[in-house]
């Protein structure tokens, strides 16, 4: 079968652009569009590696790797090395199952139009066709995502009620399942809420560590960007209210984070807490 350059790169370019779409919503990486698609294209040029004489399978994962890093690289950048490395291995890993399937497809049926060679993978398609089938495909990826959001911050939103010095106030919050921090030095329960709420609840934030020199904590967090030292006060209790449901909190630690948008919801909260609704 003939190979057209012009249709291993198109294909290669969409099949890279969705790995990489994919591996932004398994690191939870924010991402700007443009870089992966000057990523995925530029990926596509190693896609010229089909060219070449089968190789044993550890050159083929010694390549998958060095290209792997050349995509993540520039798509992502380099910020932190265990946000980039968690990044390498998901780009790598995706990839690497997703040329298993093809290869798997292609040994079992033997579909017209469809080779494999050193994990690169050619169909033999139309382009308009292939960018038609990519449209489409994008468009209800979308959709669907954007509805799974939509229905995950619909189910786990709830109302909090925050009490510090015998003085309540209430936030919007979510359970982020992204969010495992914990009080190192006790049992009390994290509670993340963003800035400006956080002026609502403390008052003057510049000089929390003085108004409130007993209840004053330091918290330590990592995040994909890195680790940091967060500002938190020990509150009275929180309560939250999940439908008909109520949580009671005492003594939560209350931290300042600058990373939420509170356009939706202000404070963010650990989904273990749920576990307190049996109780």
């Amino acid at each position: 079968m003939i190979v057209y350059v012009d249709i291993l790169i198109l294909v290669n370019s969409i099949i890279n652009y969705y790995i990489l779409i994919l591996t932004t919503k398994i690191n939870k990486t924010q991402y700007k569009n443009f870089r992966l698609i000057i990523s995925a294209f530029i990926g596509s040029f190693f896609s010229f590696f089909i060219f070449l004489p089968q190789q044993n399978i550890l050159i083929e994962i010694i390549f998958k790797i060095f290209s792997s890093f050349c995509l993540v690289l520039i798509a992502f950048g380099y910020k932190k090395i265990k946000t980039f490395l968690r990044s390498l291995f998901i780009m790598f890993s995706t990839s690497f199952i997703f040329a298993g399937a093809m290869l798997a497809i292609w040994v079992l049926f033997k579909p017209n139009g469809l080779i494999i060679n050193n994990s690169v993978v050619y169909f033999n398609i139309s382009p308009v066709l292939l960018v038609a089938f990519s449209v489409i495909f994008y468009i209800v990826f979308t959709v669907l995502n954007s509805v799974l959001q939509r229905t995950a911050k619909t189910a786990t939103r709830c109302n909090v009620k925050i009490t510090l010095n015998q003085k309540d106030e209430n936030f919007i919050g979510i359970f982020d399942s992204g969010n495992s921090v914990k009080d190192i030095f006790g049992n009390s329960e994290i509670i993340f809420i963003g800035e400006n709420s956080g002026k609502k609840l403390f008052g003057n934030i510049e000089n929390i560590s003085n108004i409130y020199k007993s209840r004053y904590r330091i918290l330590p967090c990592s995040t994909v960007t890195g680790s940091k030292l967060l500002e938190a006060v020990r509150c009275d209790y929180a309560e939250i209210f999940c439908g008909k449901n109520k949580i009671t909190l005492n003594k939560p630690i209350v931290a300042l984070s600058k990373n939420i948008n509170e356009d939706e919801y202000s404070v963010i909260l650990n989904p273990e807490i749920l576990v307190l609704l049996g109780d």
